[in-house]
Order: C-alpha cells, then sequence, then structure tokens
C-alpha cells in the first residue's frame, strides 16, 4: 500500500509533454547536454505516444546522441 503510494506520488510530480518540450528548448538554447535525467521524466509521460514524440523531439533537437538505444527501452513507461 506504501509502496504504491509512492509510485503514484512519482508519476504526479513528472513533467507534461508541454513542460517537458519547454525544458529541453531550455537546454538546448543553454547549449547545455542533455542531462540523463531527461530521460527518466520521458519514462514518466503517462501517454506512449507522447514518450515517442518526446524522443524524437529529443532526436531532431540535437540532445540524443552517441549510441544506438532500443527504441523500446527509450519509450516504455517507468514503474
Amino acid at each position: 500500500m506504501v509502496l504504491a503510494g509512492i509510485l503514484a506520488a512519482g508519476l504526479a510530480s513528472a513533467p507534461g509533454f508541454d513542460a517537458l518540450i519547454v525544458e529541453i528548448d531550455r537546454v538546448v538554447l543553454a547549449g547545455r547536454p542533455m542531462p540523463p535525467a531527461l530521460l527518466l521524466d520521458v519514462r514518466r509521460l503517462p501517454d506512449a505516444g507522447d514518450r515517442m514524440r518526446a524522443v524524437i523531439y529529443l532526436r531532431r533537437s540535437g540532445l540524443l546522441t552517441g549510441s544506438a538505444d532500443a527504441a523500446h527501452d527509450l519509450v516504455q513507461a517507468a514503474i
């Protein structure tokens, strides 16, 4: 019961898609590399379509570079 409450609180505090896009834009405009926590925020989005759109936005913005990751790993929901 306590674990369910902790998980629900974590998901409730996750940013929405629009807030995540604003954060990505802020990171790009500041010229900073992508913080690792940003991918956790993507995984916390409740809608799979929004997760996929966020991954595409990260890729097109130039923040998601480097070694290839399986798309399933990037867009699966955080548990």
